[in-house]
């Protein structure tokens, strides 16, 4: 079956076939939009999608939480967790080389003031 002779779109193959624009834009416009196959009250009343949609919103809100929490929960305890490691480390440091540790601010006193110098010097 191909378009019918007085230019009125015909379906073919589950499509409609014309050769006028205006009438394809007609018969998209009243083309069903469910199958007439569809039984009565197949779909869903609204209040029930809602109240699933609503239900599911919930569960994903309530899971994003919890790994939210979880995973600050974990952030806290590893950022705990190196600084007592960091403050034991540092503390044995101080008492087994104590000269190590003023050669190393000393080093970076030097560097730091060599730093302003030359920036001081760009600017005058």
């Amino acid at each position: 079956m191909g378009p019918s002779s007085n230019g009125e779109p015909v379906m073919v193959e589950g499509q409609f076939q014309s050769s006028d624009p205006s009438a394809r834009v007609a018969s998209f416009n009243s083309a069903p939009l469910c199958s007439p196959s569809l039984p009565k009250g197949a779909l869903p009343d609204g209040n029930a999608l809602l109240t699933r949609a609503g239900r599911w919103a919930g569960r994903v809100c309530g899971e994003f939480r919890s790994r939210a929490t979880d995973g600050f929960d974990n952030l806290i305890w590893r950022t705990h967790t190196f600084e007592v490691s960091g403050r034991t480390r540092m503390r044995e440091i101080k008492e087994e080389h104590p000269f190590r540790i003023l050669a190393a601010i000393s080093v970076a006193a030097f560097g730091l003031g060599m730093i302003v110098r030359a920036w001081r010097s760009r600017q005058s």
